[in-house]
């Protein structure tokens, strides 16, 4: 990976530009520690950041006062309550404890403080159990308990949702975060994976054939959120929506039911998965047509400062009007991690990745 002053949007910009021989199609935003300083000398390194210790005695007062920090701020976030807020749930609950094999949590445990945190920071809810499935047979008590207590059910696969929808006040989170199994036909090309797997799993999964499945443009949130919601990625121009690639799907309904989901099995259910806005099942397993991948793969990233923004934009217009399916580019607008030591500074971020098999028109068009 080399800075590369020969890219047609090279001006006022930090360019990086890359080859990936092992068909890894993602750009993290850990990526920011690979650029060098502003006096051109090496990254420097990540610096911790510090905690703070909550004695679970204090853990409702602690949220509480979060909240209140947060709505100064403008977060958006729910109302908690001070004690046990539905109690004939209780003995439903018990009973769920006993039939799950995974771990069941609440307030006061050792793990729950971790087992309730989502990727989205300014998300700060109090789930009343947390219930850390085991295996996709721990969905059905799971369903089972919400529709007998009442209480909300929250489904988390890779606990990405910007939205915070793996999360909930006082009510029951199921967490399918450690189901991360892939399994690759190399023959079919199809590809199948477990709820909880992230985008990399699958990445490594399907790489050593040559194969790719598009989902989104990084490599930690899982795959579930991504696909259910549309999934837009490095791929979409060439391949489609991750969506567009789903063939199959496993749902447990609210009421129990175990179905395959199809073009040719329930297909309402299928068509409502593939975007219609959730709330039809627990999806417990996922299976992909992937496409075949190019060797190498190719892309390159951009970073400008606000005065140069304008006339990136003008030249990334031009640059991008007649651009070839196999080629695939985002403009991102972002303040830069920690590691990067800019400050609150926001970056325009323009991100080109080709799969196409004429490697030297990649490289002509990168």
């Amino acid at each position: 990976m080399v800075a590369d002053p020969s890219w047609p949007l090279r001006e006022g910009c930090t360019c990086i530009r890359f080859w990936v021989p092992d068909g890894s199609l993602f750009l993290d935003d850990r990526a920011w520690l690979r650029i060098p300083d502003r006096a051109g000398g090496d990254p420097a390194p990540a610096r911790p950041r510090p905690g703070i210790a909550v004695a679970p005695s204090d853990l409702r007062e602690y949220g509480q006062e979060q909240d209140a920090a947060h709505r100064r701020k403008g977060f958006e976030v729910m109302e908690t309550t001070g004690g046990y807020p539905v109690p004939e749930a209780r003995p439903a609950l018990d009973r769920l404890r006993q039939r799950v094999e995974g771990r069941y949590l609440e307030p006061g445990d050792a793990d729950y403080e971790s087992a309730r945190a989502v990727w989205n920071g300014m998300i700060d809810r109090y789930p009343l159990v947390v219930v850390r499935a085991a295996s996709t047979a721990d969905v059905a008590p799971v369903l089972e308990a919400a529709r007998e207590t009442g209480l909300p059910l929250a489904v988390r696969g890779g606990g990405h949702s910007i939205a915070g929808l793996g999360t909930v006040d006082d009510g029951i989170v199921l967490d399918l975060g450690g189901l991360r199994d892939v399994r690759v036909d190399p023959q079919t090309q199809q590809v199948t994976v477990a709820p909880g797997a992230r985008s990399a799993d699958v990445d490594a999964a399907t790489v050593p054939h040559r194969l790719a499945v598009p989902l989104g443009t990084v490599s930690r949130p899982g795959i579930a959120g991504q696909t259910l919601g549309g999934g837009v990625g490095w791929l979409i121009r060439r391949a489609g929506l991750a969506l567009d690639r789903l063939i199959s799907a496993e749902v447990i309904t609210a009421d129990g039911k175990r179905l395959v989901a199809s073009a040719t099995e329930h297909p309402d259910l299928f068509w409502g998965l593939r975007g219609g806005g959730g709330n039809f099942g627990v999806v417990t397993s996922f299976t992909f047509q992937a496409v075949g991948l190019p060797d190498p793969v190719l892309g390159v990233s951009l970073y400008y400062r606000e005065p140069h923004w304008r006339r990136a934009l003008v030249a990334f217009e031009r640059w991008s009007r007649n651009l070839p399916d196999e080629l695939t580019s985002i403009v991102t607008f972002m303040s830069a991690p920690e590691e990067a030591r800019s400050g609150d500074e926001t970056w325009m971020i323009i991100r080109c990745v080709y799969v196409g098999a004429d490697e030297q028109r990649g490289q002509v068009l990168l």
